[in-house]
Order: structure tokens, then sequence, then C-alpha cells
């Protein structure tokens, strides 16, 4: 039985589906540039309540939204002297990328603002109609006043936090919030009963999944940051526009700080994905950012990266061991402590857990790996096919380089080639804090060893 923090009761509570079927929704980016680790460690999160969801048997929707109409990337735009458009493009490629390379489930649709106009004016049209939105000028926006239940999720009620940018004069009272924006010169714009212009935020998400998965879904997911105001707005969006309920489960993650603050492009404290990937590689950055349970905040240090990097030597090293094996035999089994782990992944996707049985099965297995047969050392890597299906990790050969550590190595042959030896330096560091060291030889080659 799978078991979720509730973020809309505050309380863990079985999750019961209809059908067999889970339909999830998970906040995308807002593409105006490279992803950071914050934003990995959400489509991450997303990434294992899927693996999940699998594991138990259960077939999933699951929708993860770009959002490639915004401030931000219109913003962008005027700085790189190009079109809005040519902005979102770019970067919805570039997310894309990050996540293939650290090996993130594909949605089954991956909708965006621009491909789900329609629905967004349709949603809008209705709130109009039945009384919970009005227009003011060229603009549209939400009366909150008209949705009693506002503040169930955050237990928050509005404030200016969602109106700095809109205009309150415009405004039936200062909470309401837009719906969709009159044009402006230089902007982007669609046509809509309401006149030309492009949608607010909040209503993007809404009339997406009412798109893709219907009317009322099973578990939304999204950062902390989210709960207010953007997933209280979708709520009463949603639920002024259909009657029903928009979610029955929310879940949320905690943020990745560096020095104690958010990691946030505004604050400009950001380590992007494809940073991390070329320093240190996608088997890396994956672990840790799962490894701490999915509520809690994930603290920035070297100190705990290189603990990571530890962690993933010991599996590899077993690993090794395991294809190795060719003793007499220890009776080696798997079956008491995956289920252990299969137990902990259904109580509130508790990773710590989950890593803490398989590194104690590893130690079991160290103590008598000298003489393990092929049959127990089959039954370890068993045991790593089944942590790769939960997680995404274990998957590489044990002294295989990442994709990562080789395209460094070939930089830095090319580097001394051309004689430019502080780059070569530099890359060498890069390939140490991978765990890779290189050893140059007398004829302008070089080998490098596992450390």
């Amino acid at each position: 039985m799978i078991v979720l923090t509730n973020t809309l009761t505050r309380q863990k509570e079985p999750l019961s589906v209809t059908g067999n079927k889970v339909r999830f929704y998970s906040c995308g980016p807002t593409v105006y540039g490279l992803i950071h680790i914050g934003n990995l460690r959400g489509a991450l999160v997303a990434d294992l309540l899927v693996r999940m969801f699998h594991l138990n048997g259960l077939d999933v929707e699951y929708v993860r939204n770009f959002t490639d109409v915004d401030d931000k990337i219109i913003g962008q735009a005027r700085v790189e002297g190009v079109t809005s458009e040519a902005i979102a493009e770019r970067y919805t490629r570039e997310v894309q990328l990050d996540y293939e390379r650290f090996g993130l489930i594909q949605p089954t649709y991956s909708p965006t603002v621009t491909g789900s106009m329609d629905a967004i004016i349709t949603m809008i049209a209705e709130l109009i109609q039945k009384g919970h939105a009005y227009q003011s000028g060229a603009d549209v926006y939400f009366s909150l006043k008209t949705a009693p239940r506002y503040g169930a999720l955050s237990h928050r009620y509005a404030n200016d936090a969602q109106s700095r940018l809109e205009d309150v004069a415009k405004k039936q009272d200062d909470a309401d919030f837009v719906l969709w924006k009159g044009s402006k010169p230089g902007e982007p714009f669609w046509a809509s009963p309401f006149g030309e212009g492009r949608p607010g935020w909040h209503i993007e998400c809404s009339a997406m999944i009412r798109q893709y998965l219907g009317e009322e879904i099973d578990v939304h997911h999204g950062g902390e940051d989210l709960i207010f105001p953007h997933h209280e707005n979708e709520i009463v969006q949603s639920e002024c526009a259909t009657g029903r309920p928009l979610s029955r489960f929310w879940v949320h993650h905690g943020f990745v700080t560096m020095q104690d603050e958010k990691m946030s492009k505004s604050l400009g404290n950001v380590i992007t994905a494809r940073a991390w990937y070329e320093q240190y590689g996608a088997e890396l950055g994956r672990y840790f950012l799962i490894q701490s349970h999915y509520r809690s905040i994930v603290s920035l240090t070297q100190d705990k990266v290189e603990s990571a990097r530890q962690g993933l030597r010991r599996m590899y090293e077993a690993k090794r061991s395991a294809l190795a094996a060719s003793g007499t035999g220890i009776a080696f089994r798997v079956e008491s402590v995956r289920a252990a782990m299969m137990e902990a992944l259904n109580q509130d996707l508790n990773i710590p857990a989950f890593f803490s049985l398989f590194f104690g099965a590893i130690r079991e297995w160290n103590t008598h790996a000298e003489h393990a047969s092929r049959e127990d050392g089959e039954a370890l890597l068993s045991l790593f096919a089944f942590v790769t299906e939960a997680t995404g990790i274990g998957a590489l050969e044990p002294d295989a380089l990442e994709d990562a550590a080789a395209a460094l190595l070939a930089a830095r042959l090319e580097a001394r080639q051309q004689r430019d030896f502080a780059e070569a330096d530099r890359l060498r560091d890069a390939l140490l804090k991978l765990g890779v060291h290189v050893i140059d030889q007398k004829d302008g080659t070089q080998r490098w060893e596992k450390v």
C-alpha cells in the first residue's frame, strides 16, 4: 500500500486509485534559461514517484508541462534581441536534453502553454460565465470573493504576493489575480473573446490538467514554494470551473540550498544541471539529489557531494565483486531486504531508508564476498537491478566512465596538444572530483584510473 504525505490534509494517507491508474501532474519549468539543480531535484522527485507507481503495478498517466509564455521569457528575449518564441524553443530543447542526460522517465504528455491556448481560453470563458471572473479593460481577473474555500491548501489567504505586478486599480478586490493579460507592444499575444493578449501563469496548469488528465486527478506535485499562491490559485480556478476537486493528493518537495539560501535564479546562487553534468556526471548528480527525503531540504556543500561520491563508490565496488564471484557459495539471499526496500518506498517515498537497507545488504555481502559463488553474485546483481528500476541508480558497469568524464578526458588531451596547460590542469581537477585520476605519459597520451 502506498502512503504519501498530503499537503492538503497535512497527514500521511494511503493512496487509492480507480481502475489501477494514477493520473499524475508535475509542475514543469519556465523555459527562459538552463534549469538549475533545484529545478532538477523537482523533476527527479516526480521521476521517483512514477517509478514507485510502476513498481506497484499501476498504470501512470504522467503530465509535466513547459511554461513557454511568461514575463521572464519576454525579458530574456529583449536582453538577447530575439523573439520570445526563439527563447522558449531553445530552452525547451536544452531542458529536455538535461532530463535525458539524467535519465528521467519521459512523461505521457509534455504540453506547452502555446499548445494549450484553446483550453486556457475556454476555461477563462467558463469562469466568467459562472460569475467567478470578470473583465476589466483588456485584462481578466479571478474574483476571490466567489471562492470561500480559498486557503485550504496553504492555510493562508491572498496577499500582495500575487498582485505585485498587476494593476490594483483594475481589480474589484486587491487579492484578485489575473487570468488574462491584455496585449502590450512587443509582447506575444493571442486572439480571444476578451481581446488580444496572453494568459496569466496560474490558469495554465488548470487548463492543461483538464485537457490531458480530466477534471479530477490523483496526485499533483511541485516544489513547496508553489503551494502559495500558485497551487492555491490552481485549486480555486479548477474547482470553480468544474465543480469537482482538482486533486486528491498534493505532494511537495523541499528546496536545494546554498549557504542556507534557497537556490534561485533571481538570487543568482545557482548551479545549472548542465554545469553539474559536465563537472560531476549524471549518476552522482542523481544520487546526491535523491538520497535525502523528498520533503527535506538538500544543502549543497562539497563535503556532502564527496560523501555521495563515496556512497556510489561502495555500491560499484560491490557490483564489481558480484560480477567476479566464483567461490564455493555463501547462500546470499535478497528477497527479504528487497521486500523491506519496497516497503520503504511505499511509506512516503522513504529513500533514505531504502538506501540504508541496500547498503546493509552490501555490508553483509562484503563480509563474505571472497567465498561468494556465481549464484550469490547474481542475487546481489538482481538487487542492483531493483535499485535501478526504483531510483535510476546503479546501472553503470563498475569500470565504465560516465559520458561527462569521457568528455573531460578528451577535452584535456586536446588542451595538452594545444599546449594550453592551465586548461589541462583545470580539467585534471574536474576529473579528480569525478573520482578519475589522470596520469600523463611521455609519448603525449594519458591514462586514467579510478580513485
